[in-house]
């Protein structure tokens, strides 16, 4: 992973590498990449690691951001504005999915659903088992939820699409130099 992460070129990478080691239980590892890269002198790898804060499914991820924004403007602040409304897109579409779970109405629930399709990712498959379990669904709704799994998959990939065109929230054209090169 510490080779993947030297190597990746663009936000939907760094996301990549995010969401996989969320999946595979390898989060202290992650945490300890971005805790170094806060520490770092290099703007670069600060920018990096407050990026990747944008990109984990941890509610306790307010706190750092807190924490980078109270530092000067700059760069780096401008980055953590940028990857602070990334994480808040994820529990965006926690509270919509929670609320189309929750909702009595099934007219409310819809427009819920049509709402969480708007803003979630693959972070969606990290946390949806267990708000499932934390909250009891009816079987018409479970239904529901079941037959529109590719509608999910399809807003996921149409909602993640972008990252793959920046790199620390910056426009990367080919044969371009990069824009932080001299922030090293």
């Amino acid at each position: 992973m510490e080779d993947y992460l030297e190597k990746c070129l663009n936000d939907s990478e760094l996301f990549e590498l995010a969401y996989v080691a969320q999946e595979t239980n390898n989060l202290d590892w992650l945490k300890q990449k971005i805790t170094q890269g806060l520490n770092s002198t290099k703007l670069f790898e600060q920018a990096r690691a407050v990026t990747l804060i944008g990109f984990l499914e941890d509610e306790n991820c307010l706190k750092d951001f807190e924490s980078i924004l109270k530092r000067p403007n700059s760069w780096v602040h401008s980055v953590a504005e940028k990857a602070l409304h990334e994480w808040k897109q994820n529990v965006w579409a926690k509270a919509w999915f929670k609320k189309f779970i929750e909702e009595k109405e099934d007219v409310r629930a819809w427009v819920s659903f049509s709402l969480f399709l708007k803003c979630t990712d693959r972070r969606f498959w990290l946390w949806k088992e267990k708000l499932l379990s934390d909250f009891e669904i009816g079987r018409d709704r479970l239904t529901f939820l079941n037959f529109n799994i590719d509608r999910i998959k399809k807003s996921i990939e149409e909602n993640e699409k972008s990252r793959g065109k920046t790199f620390l929230y910056e426009k990367v054209l080919e044969n371009q130099a990069w824009p932080w090169m001299g922030y090293t």
